[in-house]
């Protein structure tokens, strides 16, 4: 698989290695990418604040470091998929655009919005909310070089559905291989449809619940994802998505980087049998 190397979301670490530290966690694990959290609204988007996006530069500099991407995880508790007009939508395109400015302004090539929880795609009009979102937030970074993507769990045809929709050469679609798992899929499926719109994907594997298993070990089918990533050619980062500090995840040893190190491992050894 001709990658541009691995990588890991910035929330998958313990609260600790969070921040700009978060650079020398990927740089000692031997890894080449982070994705970044823009953080929550009742702290005021921390990553968008100038001397913290300075401070991600410095580190970045100085690791070689690649920022891949950022998320706006808090469509999980405010609602993407109200009209515009309703608070909580209204609050989600204002940190999508924080979202874009910063990843313009950091030189980041992308951000990604979950539909999930509060977001979650459940009826049409749940779909042509989201697709709004995403044309609205695509117009806004159309001249700022940043894809938007939009992460869900829906099926082939809804995500052609949004694709339609939103109608946008900035759009694109951020892959998961758990995520549509868990919703009732069948993950390896589900890539070939949309190839063309997968900038990058997160890695993660477990059963019912989200990130209870090390890659390869779950119910995800994680290997034959990557196998038809590999088939359809690929370039992009591998980004390590697996909970190393949360229940359960967790209870697989005392130590989350030791789980880290191993899931690493594992994902290592199967990109070099498959290189």
């Amino acid at each position: 698989m001709n990658i541009k190397g691995i990588g890991i979301c910035e929330w998958s670490l313990p609260t600790p290695m969070r921040g700009p530290t978060v650079c020398d966690v990927v740089k000692d694990f031997g890894m080449q990418a982070v994705e970044l959290d823009l953080g929550v609204t009742d702290e005021n988007f921390p990553l968008a604040n100038p001397y913290v996006i300075e401070k991600y530069k410095e580190a970045r500099e100085r690791t070689g470091v690649v920022f891949t991407g950022i998320a706006v995880n808090l469509t999980d508790f405010y609602p993407m998929i109200a009209p515009v007009g309703d608070p909580g939508r209204d609050l989600v395109e204002y940190a999508v655009r924080k979202a874009i400015d910063t990843a313009s302004e950091m030189n980041i090539p992308l951000i990604h919005v979950p539909s999930f929880f509060k977001s979650h795609i459940a009826t049409y009009e749940d779909l042509k909310n989201t697709a709004d979102c995403m044309q609205r937030s695509c117009d806004y970074a159309a001249d700022k070089n940043v894809l938007v993507c939009t992460e869900n769990y829906v099926d082939t045809e809804t995500q052609l559905k949004m694709i339609e929709l939103v109608d946008r050469k900035n759009f694109g679609v951020y892959f998961d291989t758990q995520n549509y798992q868990v919703n009732g899929y069948y993950t390896p499926d589900l890539v070939e449809p949309i190839f063309e719109y997968i900038p990058e994907f997160h890695v993660k594997d477990g059963y019912k619940e989200l990130s209870t298993h090390y890659i390869g070990t779950g119910g995800s089918d994680v290997f034959k994802t990557l196998e038809v990533f590999d088939r359809l050619g690929y370039t992009g980062y591998v980004m390590l998505e697996n909970y190393y500090a949360r229940d359960p995840l967790c209870k697989l040893g005392d130590d989350p980087y030791a789980i880290l190190k191993k899931d690493l491992e594992i994902l290592k050894k199967w990109l070099e049998e498959h290189k």
